[in-house]
């Protein structure tokens, strides 16, 4: 996850619907944050899938974007549920910064990070109101590579080989290469000389 502000010069401007992202793009910076992909691109996606109703998220629409799924949306605040699927959205009273409603991202330990200020706050800050649980897996992105990445390659077994053990066999392999070029110098050297 990854902090994120809504007004940031580079996205503050990025129309949704009517309004722009510095100015009510506060739900779609929570998701940035969740997702680690920045307000306007996302924002871009979320139009591009037809995810709004005025400036509102349509929030079953989140699940044609790769990686997300939409769990639900409550409208009554229930901490255990929140607390059992953090990260979480939380709908809050947006009296604090001067309007009427407001999302931060619930992280645990009664901290939710703000996109208004782009900070961690304590969740004491705002009066929850309701929530919405949204998952974001970056494994359902098909581009992800990391060290525990099945390949098409197979070991001796027949298995599938991890990245990281095609790493060790291409390192191990040249070892083996670096020794055998040195008999070969040798051999040369003996010969040649």
């Amino acid at each position: 996850m990854k902090l994120f502000n809504q007004r940031d010069i580079k996205w503050k401007d990025n129309l949704m619907g009517t309004g722009t992202l510095g100015q009510l793009g506060c739900t779609v910076t929570c998701l940035s944050m969740l997702s680690e992909i920045s307000p306007d691109v996302l924002n871009n996606e979320i139009k591009q899938v037809g995810g709004y109703s005025g400036n509102y998220i349509i929030w079953e629409k989140l699940d044609s974007i790769k990686g997300f799924d939409f769990i639900k949306r409550a409208r009554i605040y229930d901490n255990a549920d929140v607390f059992a699927n953090l990260p979480c959205l939380v709908e809050v009273n947006g009296a604090p910064i001067g309007g009427t409603v407001h999302w931060v991202l619930y992280i645990g330990n009664q901290k939710c990070w703000d996109p208004w200020t782009g900070t961690e706050k304590s969740t004491s800050t705002y009066v929850p109101m309701g929530y919405a649980i949204v998952k974001y897996n970056v494994l359902l992105d098909p581009y992800v590579i990391t060290d525990q990445t099945l390949l098409p390659i197979v070991d001796s077994n027949g298995n599938q080989m991890e990245i990281q053990a095609v790493k060790s066999l291409i390192s191990d392999l040249r070892g083996e290469l670096s020794r055998i070029k040195s008999q070969i110098d040798t051999i040369y050297k003996v010969w040649f000389s």
